[in-house]
């Protein structure tokens, strides 16, 4: 007889020596997956029937249409050969680093033997550090563009030649910064910036901003404008989004030594946003909570697709 499958609602490590005793064994890993992943009860992801039963290849069966699913399929672990041990592991020392890990970092902490999964793990894990509903930015926002060079690219190549769009969220309590968001938005400047702007802002706020006209048709969405600066000009950026592309530009060089493919910088910036959101977060084991919780909501691409093999697919709108 099929069964309503509950899970407990889950809960987090507190430190290492915590994490270590908590998930010891692939059974621990399982179950508080399972529990991230449907902490109401099971749903089937082909019908929404709540009705199923773990069958002999450990796999949830649902009772309504028979559909199978793997506790790690269409997730960030989709199609792992690895064990969950060693996933957590690397979503526990990715969170609990403050400034982050480079491919090479991942691999000698986790004893991987190629230099190549630890590279598409991580590209998986910055996928998951995008909360697909999370809430825009209210208030009193400051928006701008920036080269991430600092300067007129000119010749330079990579990422540095990029032009950023940073939206910093100020906290109306002691006026420092809040949440930001970052957008690469290099291949259509204009186009790209308002779009931020309407997905990532949310409409009545007052977003400060440079002499750039193209802002004014912003007004009709309800944004209210201050101009800040009278000119318009990426090399020289509002005070708060100078402050957060040095910021951007010093973790790249320093954690990443710069190596970071041009075709990769967004997921670069997804990464920075999480972490910099979370900053002043009392516990570090509730960062590792919700990268795996988010980790259950989007499906991992292959390293094929990472490396431009193949098409990913549908191309991402933009920074949600």
């Amino acid at each position: 007889m099929a069964t309503k499958i509950l899970m407990p609602m889950p809960d987090f490590p507190g430190d290492l020596p915590e994490f270590e005793r908590r998930f010891a064994d692939e059974a621990a890993c399982a179950e508080y997956l399972r529990a991230q992943r449907w902490p109401r009860g099971f749903r089937c992801p082909a019908c929404g029937h709540d009705r199923g039963w773990t069958n002999r290849r450990r796999a949830v069966e649902c009772q309504s249409c028979g559909h199978q699913t793997s506790l790690t399929a269409g997730t960030v672990l989709h199609g792992t050969r690895h064990p969950l041990r060693l996933w957590f592991r690397a979503m526990w020392w990715v969170c609990t680093q403050k400034t982050g890990l480079s491919a090479a970092g991942l691999k000698r902490i986790l004893g991987l033997k190629s230099m190549q999964t630890a590279w598409t793990w991580l590209q998986k894990l910055r996928q998951a550090m995008v909360r697909l509903e999370r809430e825009p930015l209210q208030g009193r926002v400051e928006v701008d563009e920036a080269w991430l060079a600092g300067e007129k690219p000119g010749k330079v190549e990579g990422w540095r030649s990029a032009r950023v769009a940073v939206a910093v969220e100020m906290d109306p309590g002691d006026g420092e910064m809040g949440r930001i968001r970052l957008l690469d938005i290099t291949r259509s400047p204009d186009r790209l910036m308002l779009g931020f702007i309407r997905q990532e802002i949310f409409p009545q706020a007052t977003i400060e901003t440079d002499a750039w006209p193209g802002y004014e048709i912003l007004a009709g969405d309800g944004y209210r404008r201050v101009r800040l600066a009278e000119t318009d000009d990426p090399a020289h950026p509002l005070p708060q989004v100078r402050r957060i592309v040095t910021l951007v530009r010093r973790w790249l060089l320093g954690t990443h030594q710069g190596r970071v493919e041009r075709r990769h910088l967004q997921g670069y910036l997804d990464e920075f946003v999480f972490r910099f959101n979370r900053r002043k977060s009392p516990q570090v084991g509730l960062l590792f909570q919700r990268l795996v919780s988010q980790g259950t909501q989007v499906q991992g691409r292959p390293y094929r697709q990472w490396a431009g093999h193949e098409p990913s697919g549908k191309a991402r709108p933009g920074n949600r």
